[in-house]
């Protein structure tokens, strides 16, 4: 700690380092880091009177820097206009800079850079259909794919509750600063310009949008066509907020929630929880595109809530981690694979995970798996048959990798485990519906029964 009579000052967990903050009476505001012996001067406007600065130590990771310590100052820029974090923390509106304290420790030129919420990530909002075909207005963000270097995909963001004049396109506006909270995590809103109204959709951190959830909630758009469709219901996933207040074991009592992702190393990351206190280190994982750093909840059994982390498998593929809290504790309810398509949907007051699966009872197939929550785990729902499903279309629009021709005469049943049967002769076409993934295959003639 700089020694410095008059200061407002706030000290770094060690001993040889620290930043003194002038007073707003001082002629030149000014910020002097210290570390190592060595000192870094960061010369930003901010007023002591508007709140407390924040300083804090970021491990891995952040505001594109990946180094072993970031040290992050919060300056206070003017009065705070209200709250917005979800436990209560105490709030500053300003902004935030970041530097490598390490690198300022050995004696390396640093530089210090100001963290915006939401400045490299591009919405676009407007009127669309969803998979309905029904227009609503939506937010929707492109994904961008490091490997292949260009957008796929895409994340929407839906609001099917918003009564706006329809049109393609409506101007975002961004709030000029930032609220952080007294533990560095830092919120910028978005919204739109509604007459002489603001609405506002939902707030950045970092570069991850979170939606209001009394309004609007997360999906993404596939190119498999699921049965049903999403809705604002307490089983559709949505962005968890690394501050939040969620009752997890449905006992009316909410848990006090925070997390942090550790840094990326050769592609595998994994979340630090914390409820109530208590750390939870969760599994590494190779992170998604999309949400890399975010984790999910949504209540799969209509009276607990769960945690779930979207993240790659072996391949490309998809794959989701579900947590439940139970008895004080968190624990893997679970995990979904080949989950590059998915919905959620209510069946008998629960939600269910129906999605896409590549099996291979005759050749390869597409199924529809489900799954529901059960007693706190994730469990698949039997399912007498099996529909199978291929994306894949002939010139004239009839699916083609379950299309079969018989090579030889072929004697079939007219019911599962029935002795009715007959035969079809060398040379049929037969359609593969279903199966039960075992021993029967649900076939049908083409152009009859």
């Amino acid at each position: 700690m700089l020694p410095s009579s008059g200061e407002s000052k706030t000290e770094l967990p060690r001993e040889t380092e620290g930043t003194a903050i002038s007073s707003a009476a001082a002629s030149k505001p000014e910020v002097i880091i210290q570390a190592g012996g060595y000192q870094y001067v960061l010369e930003k406007e901010y007023f002591l009177e508007c709140g407390e600065p924040v300083v804090t130590i970021k491990k891995g990771c952040y505001a594109g820097l990946e180094c072993e310590e970031i040290l992050s100052v919060v300056l206070p820029v003017k009065e705070l206009p209200d709250a917005l974090s979800p436990i209560g923390s105490a709030e500053v509106y300003g902004r935030e800079y970041v530097l490598d304290i390490r690198s300022l420790a050995e004696g390396k030129k640093v530089e210090a850079l100001e963290v915006i919420p939401g400045e490299d990530t591009e919405l676009s909002a407007g009127y669309r259909l969803n998979q309905k075909g029904e227009k609503v207005f939506a937010l929707s963000v492109p994904r961008w794919s490091e490997s292949s270097r260009e957008y796929w995909r895409e994340g929407i963001f839906w609001y099917p509750g918003l009564d706006l004049p329809e049109q393609e396109h409506y101007s975002l506006v961004y709030e000029e600063l930032s609220h952080f909270t007294d533990s560095g995590i830092g919120y910028r809103r978005v919204g739109i310009a509604a007459g002489n109204q603001m609405i506002f959709l939902g707030k950045f951190c970092n570069d991850i949008f979170f939606p209001d959830t009394e309004i609007g909630y997360y999906d993404e758009y596939w190119e498999f066509d699921l049965e049903g469709g999403p809705d604002l219901q307490p089983w559709q996933p949505r962005p968890l907020e690394p501050e939040t207040l969620l009752d997890l074991d449905g006992d009316g009592v909410p848990e006090k929630i925070s997390y942090r992702m550790t840094g990326e190393r050769m592609g595998s990351s994994r979340f630090i929880v914390s409820i109530n206190g208590v750390e939870n280190v969760l599994d590494d994982f190779r992170t998604d595109v999309f949400f890399g750093n975010c984790m999910f909840t949504a209540s799969l059994d209509g009276k607990t809530k769960q945690l779930m982390v979207f993240h790659l498998g072996d391949g490309a593929s998809r794959e989701i981690t579900v947590y439940s809290y139970k008895n004080g504790c968190l624990q893997r309810a679970g995990q979904i694979e080949n989950a590059d398509s998915y919905r959620i949907s209510e069946e008998d007051g629960i939600g269910v995970f129906a999605m896409f699966c590549r099996i291979s009872p005759l050749q390869s197939d597409m199924t529809l798996m489900k799954y529901s929550l059960t007693d706190g785990m994730l469990r698949e729902i039997p399912q007498e048959y099996y529909k199978f499903c291929e994306n894949r279309m002939e010139e004239n629009g009839t699916p083609a990798r379950n299309i079969l021709t018989l090579l030889q005469d072929f004697e079939l049943h007219t019911e599962k485990g029935g002795d009715s049967t007959f035969v079809l002769p060398k040379g049929s076409h037969v359609t593969t519906l279903g199966g039960d993934l075992a021993d029967w295959i649900h076939l049908q003639r083409r152009h009859g029964n």
